[in-house]
């Protein structure tokens, strides 16, 4: 066979193939569906109208987008049809059709920012809008693949309006406060997640009185919510079963002028752990209490006149203690302490300070072992990285020694497998932060040395403070304008060090990553910029799995018309 003829022959047979490759572009085109490339940066939200983007005016971030629990969806709140009005949508993690939330809105209809919720069970949307009349805020429930929105404060009154709301972790109910029955009354209300008639679970406030925020039990039985129920401009705690009932005041008593400031449930369901000027006016102590009432305990040691506890409560994972930080001693002295959080008698957990130096920062390991935490105990000011037992013992330096006059550790992030510590720190050059990761106990209690995860960076760079673990450990996504001052682009590098991967696309000058959320997966990170348009925010999506090599076939990458990327193999 000749050479000529042969040629000819593969050319015929190319053919169908070339007709199903143009017949496939023509109906990716026209469905404008997203399939999503491996290892390149995809789009995940709509095509925008013109001045259209993900961030509300005037509104500072955090994101307007979040993640499904199962890592399958995104929903985000933007005006992407019309501009100024911000409606509801979700769209498949793998890249897909993307699906409006809400009916038609008015003109000057809104989803409220960052009002939005996802079930745990990742089946339905709860948001918050102006949706049926203009400036009066309520609550609808939607299916996360669209559907009908339901109402869900059917039965308030013209003028009501929900101010806040969370989802049970069973998917079953959603509690809300809102003014449902009397015009700026705030009021705590449950209703189910698919509709019906909402029930009242506050008793009957004091004139002025208002329920301030909420939370509910990791059982899904119990809500704990805050309100000057009592006494005006008295904040106190009560909690009530879900299905309503008597609510019960937590608080044994309260001196006049005493508020609640902050308060957890403990992740077992069991304990509420509060901070409160309870006995003395202005004095924040801590105090434990049953979710279902009973017995108070202080955890906080005696505090000095002028002494506090503050900064915030964590309570460790498997509920027994409670770590909190409190200048007991000298005003402005910051210590660390652990508690149990059904006892007395705490233990301070750092080394013995001097006037002027505090413990800054701290956070306690997932398996509820170790506590880490920033303190200038070595040098005033200067921030570094310690780790110390829980219950207390031995308190050692785990960031590295070596720093320049100014250094500092700014924060730091744990591995859900509480095996390492990556932090933050302008160790060579000041205020140009990168990236280290070291063993939570240390270079010299185990394997392994402190790892520089970012190269050095020039001065006015840096990486922010955003950084994020993957849920596998495998890797750090972060944030940072190391490429070009001040355009903040997305990377990706492993934990262990080594190479790494920039997420985004080119970014013309002026435009940036804005935040980002890694999938439950760890296989996805989104993000949100403006690569595009300057200033109108997109919301994109990278896959961490490195391409895929497909044998004996032809693949090409396939860009439609709302920009998403198809891959065609032949």
């Amino acid at each position: 066979m000749s050479q000529s003829y042969s040629q000819f022959l593969r050319a015929i047979a190319i053919i169908p193939k070339l007709i199903l490759f143009t017949l496939m572009v023509v109906l990716i085109h026209h469905q404008q569906t997203a399939f999503a490339q491996v290892g390149e940066p995809y789009q995940l939200s709509g095509e925008m109208v013109a001045l259209g983007d993900l961030i509300q005016p005037g509104i500072e971030p955090p994101p307007s987008y979040r993640l499904s629990p199962d890592g399958q969806y995104a929903v985000y709140s933007a005006d992407q049809r019309v501009d100024g009005i911000f409606e509801l949508f979700s769209v498949p993690i793998a890249g897909g059709p993307v699906v409006q939330l809400n009916p038609e809105f008015g003109a000057n209809s809104d989803i409220s920012f960052q009002s939005f919720r996802i079930s745990s069970d990742s089946t339905r949307v709860v948001y918050m809008a102006d949706q049926r009349v203009d400036g009066v805020v309520e609550l609808f429930s939607v299916p996360i693949t669209g559907g009908t929105a339901i109402s869900l404060n059917s039965n308030s009154s013209a003028n009501s309006r929900v101010r806040r709301f969370t989802i049970s972790p069973d998917s079953s109910r959603v509690v809300y406060v809102g003014d449902m029955l009397v015009d700026e009354q705030y009021e705590l209300f449950m209703v189910s997640i698919t509709g019906g008639s909402s029930i009242r679970l506050n008793s009957n406030l004091v004139e002025n009185g208002e329920v301030l925020s909420l939370q509910i039990s990791p059982d899904s039985s119990r809500v704990i919510y805050l309100a000057d129920q009592i006494i005006n401009n008295e904040r106190e705690l009560f909690s009530v079963p879900i299905t309503g009932g008597t609510p019960i005041r937590l608080l044994p008593s309260m001196v006049s002028g005493g508020s609640v400031q902050q308060w957890r449930i403990s992740p077992d369901g069991q304990r509420v752990v509060y901070l409160a000027d309870r006995r003395t006016d202005t004095l924040d102590e801590l105090f434990s209490v049953p979710i279902a009432g009973g017995a108070t305990i202080r955890l906080s040691p005696n505090l000095f006149a002028n002494g506090d506890v503050n900064g915030l409560i964590r309570i460790s994972t498997d509920s027994q203690r409670v770590v909190f930080r409190a200048d007991h001693q000298v005003d402005d002295v910051n210590n660390l302490f652990s508690a149990r959080i059904n006892q007395a008698s705490p233990t301070q957990l750092n080394p013995i300070l001097s006037a002027n130096e505090e413990v800054a920062s701290y956070a306690i390991s997932p398996d509820a072992s170790r506590v880490v935490y920033t303190t200038d105990r070595l040098s005033n000011d200067r921030f570094r990285l310690w780790s110390v037992p829980i219950e207390g013992g031995t308190s050692f330096q785990i960031s590295a020694t070596s720093f320049f006059a100014n250094s500092d550790v700014s924060n730091f992030r744990i591995s859900s497998d509480s095996q390492r510590v990556v932090y933050r720190a302008d160790t060579f050059i000041d205020d140009a932060f990168t990236l280290f990761s070291t063993p939570i106990l240390g270079p010299n209690f185990s394997p392994g040395e402190i790892i520089q995860l970012v190269p050095n960076l020039l001065v006015n760079r840096e990486v922010f403070r955003d950084f994020e673990i993957t849920p596998d450990n495998q890797r750090v996504i972060y944030r940072a304008d190391s490429r070009i001052n001040g355009v903040n682009e997305i990377f990706s590098v492993p934990l262990l060090g080594g190479a790494t991967t920039r997420l985004n696309r080119d970014l013309p000058f002026g435009s940036d990553i804005d935040d980002f959320l890694i999938n439950p997966n760890s296989d996805v990170v989104i993000y949100q910029g403006d690569p595009d348009v300057f200033d109108e925010s997109e919301l994109f999506a990278h896959r961490l799995l490195p391409p895929i090599t497909i044998e004996d076939e032809l693949c090409f990458p396939i860009k439609a018309a709302n920009g998403h990327v198809a891959v065609v193999c032949l």
